[in-house]
């Protein structure tokens, strides 16, 4: 005796797509050279991230614990040979004597899981003048 299985053939086929997730590499923060007071905004530190996928990501910046009211561009780019993606922001800031030897804290947002941070000093190098006085005596 045989038994014939008769297989009908969907009128749908299926296909399912697997993303993998990539968790961002730590960031890294690093204030640009010769910060001079400014009364426009300056480029003061850049934050860069990799290795993360999907792309969608958010940075955020604090001073001194506060957040900053400084938007931030986030500049993202694939990175061809891992298939994952990396990023680059920069913080403007108008630059006084006042900010130097404060903390600057880039967070890194992402969906895989919970944000991580760098930080940084900020160090003012401050304008000095020197007056020649002549002296008559």
């Amino acid at each position: 005796m045989f038994w014939v299985y008769r297989y009908k053939a969907p009128a749908f086929i299926y296909f399912r797509c697997y993303l993998v997730l990539a968790k961002p590499k730590s960031p890294v923060v690093t204030t640009f050279q010769q910060l001079i007071e400014s009364h426009v905004p300056i480029p003061v530190a850049m934050c860069t991230t990799s290795g993360f996928r999907p792309q969608r990501l958010n940075i955020t910046w604090k001073l001194e614990d506060e957040p900053t009211e400084s938007t931030t561009n986030v500049n993202v780019t694939k990175l061809k040979d891992e298939n994952t993606f990396s990023a680059v922001a920069v913080y403007p800031r108008s630059i006084s004597r006042a900010d130097n030897g404060k903390k600057l804290v880039c967070s890194v947002y992402h969906e895989t899981g919970t944000p991580m941070s760098a930080e940084t000093i900020i160090l003012v190098q401050c304008k000095c003048s020197i007056k020649k006085v002549r002296h008559t005596w």
